[in-house]
């Protein structure tokens, strides 16, 4: 589900020296139903515009993401072309597949600029993948990912970040959960909500979206 490589930045003028030429990639995959609305019960309101499910895994999440948001356009992103496959399988095999307005696309979350049009997505959504990767990147590549969701996100969209307790990816138990609202090139924080230490990245990303300008 996760690859890092070096980057390009959003513009040449903030172009990161990054160093790491490692990649990775999960091995294995977590989701179930209705993920969403466990975690963010109570901020999941009608948005305008498309809404992004960055890391869609085998489309779970994001099938339940176009019952929340039925006006929207769901656009679910994976850099599996496995996990893309068995995303297709799974929304060509729902009852209701003619009326859900969902999407895949193959391609690397982290440079959604290079697969994604600018400011036309709402809400956009990061669960148990962003956060587990940040531990592996510096504080500048995790700035140049946060970017790359700002880019894609209207003015006062919503940026969706979270971690749950059944995930096997951190290995410990506790949440976190937090939002941020687009404000110009930067970030404000509208809710956060943890229960795992800095060691786990939350912090540090929090840190980060809070910094941006």
């Amino acid at each position: 589900m996760i690859e890092a490589i070096t980057r390009q930045s959003l513009e040449q003028k903030d172009k990161p020296k990054l160093s790491m030429k490692r990649s990775y990639r999960h091995s294995q995959w977590y989701t179930e139903p209705g993920r969403v609305k466990d975690t963010f019960q109570g901020y999941l309101k009608e948005i305008d515009g498309r809404v992004l499910d960055a890391g869609c895994s085998t489309g779970e999440t994001t099938i339940e993401l176009s019952n929340i948001y039925p006006n929207s356009h769901i656009y679910g992103v994976d850099n599996n072309p496995e996990l893309i496959g068995l995303a297709n399988e799974n929304l060509d095999s729902r009852p209701n597949r003619d009326s859900l307005k969902v999407s895949f696309h193959h391609g690397d979350f982290y440079r959604l600029k290079d697969i994604l049009p600018s400011n036309k997505f709402g809400v956009a959504f990061a669960m148990n993948n962003w956060l587990f990767a940040s531990l592996r990147l510096s504080d500048e590549e995790n700035g140049f990912i946060a970017r790359q969701f700002n880019y894609v996100l209207s003015e006062g969209g919503l940026l969706f970040l979270s971690k749950d307790n059944k995930s096997h990816l951190m290995r410990k138990e506790g949440h976190f959960k937090a939002i941020f609202r687009k404000s110009g090139l930067g970030f404000e924080e509208v809710h956060v909500d943890r229960e795992l230490s800095y060691e786990n990245g939350c912090d540090r990303i929090i840190d980060i979206c809070n910094s941006l300008n």
